[in-house]
């Protein structure tokens, strides 16, 4: 098994992306689970270990990670009990975005992010009754 992913943070005030490509025929996996290749070579075999590799020596919040449209079932159902949460991107998505599938998931990550850094209002905060 052979799947595309891409990964998707925060970090700091910015929004980053990286390609991952999580596989089962790497020396490093174990009774035939996939591990995550981060830029071709670090290795995580679960979703805390790639938000480790994602930023090196700081914090990445809100990672989200996404796969091909073209994904099956038991490949999902692989990474979901590797530990890898992810979410397929939808066809009818990927193709209403000129591109690549990529577009869609970045698109979809950025109204993620946006939600994340709005501020909520509590009661009374603006001399409302609370």
């Amino acid at each position: 098994m052979q799947v595309e992913g891409l990964a998707c943070a925060v970090v700091g005030a910015r929004q980053t992306y990286v390609t991952v490509i999580f596989t089962d025929e790497h020396s490093e996996c174990k009774h035939g689970m996939p591990v995550a290749l981060v830029r071709g070579c670090a290795v995580a075999r679960n979703s805390g270990e790639l938000e480790r590799l994602l930023c090196p020596g700081s914090s990445a919040e809100g990672v989200r990670l996404y796969v091909e449209p073209g994904t099956n079932a038991g490949e999902v159902s692989n990474l979901w009990l590797a530990g890898f949460l992810v979410r397929i991107v939808r066809a009818e998505d990927a193709f209403s975005v000129p591109g690549w599938w990529h577009l869609a998931a970045h698109r979809h990550y950025s109204a993620l992010a946006r939600e994340m850094k709005r501020p909520t209002a509590s009661p009374g905060k603006f001399g409302g009754v609370a």
